[in-house]
């Protein structure tokens, strides 16, 4: 049996982090040879005796990054099971598993802006018609090149 954590409210960051660790050992008969040592799996070791002998409770990536044995993966990983445990008692157990990892969410939606800024333009070189409106069709040169329709509007 686990030994127990110095602060009650660390059990449930410390169950989650054993389960990661038993995926991770999962995962590891697959990719590494017999012999050899899985440094993540280690990592995993070292930053769960340091939380389950930290004195405090840990309600955030940061704090735990202050840990011995923790660094940015693992707060991360970290930040993610304390944010799911927050929507667990909000929300109710149910709720919590549907819900989107917080950092995931951010750079979907910075993408989703980015991509409404700017207009693409076809593969195909065609673009539509600036000066006059319609719909029809026009060739745009390459920047830099000129052809004989538009040699006018390069000159200028």
């Amino acid at each position: 049996m686990p030994p127990k954590c110095a602060h009650p409210s660390n059990e449930f960051l410390v169950m989650e982090m054993e389960k990661l660790l038993e995926q991770e050992g999962a995962k590891s008969h697959r990719r590494v040879a017999p012999g050899q040592v899985n440094h993540t799996i280690s990592s995993y070791q070292r930053a769960l005796h340091s939380i389950r002998t930290h004195p405090a409770s840990i309600e955030t990536g940061e704090q735990a990054k202050a840990l011995r044995g923790v660094g940015n993966f693992i707060a991360q990983k970290i930040n993610a099971i304390l944010i799911r445990l927050e929507a667990a008692a909000t929300y109710g157990e149910e709720m919590a598993r549907h819900l989107p990892p917080e950092e995931d969410a951010a750079p979907k939606q910075k993408a989703a802006a980015a991509s409404k800024k700017r207009k693409a333009t076809p593969s195909n070189g065609l673009v539509e018609h600036p000066s006059s409106g319609d719909v029809s069709k026009v060739y745009k040169p390459a920047k830099g090149k000129c052809t004989s329709d538009s040699l006018m509007s390069c000159r200028s």
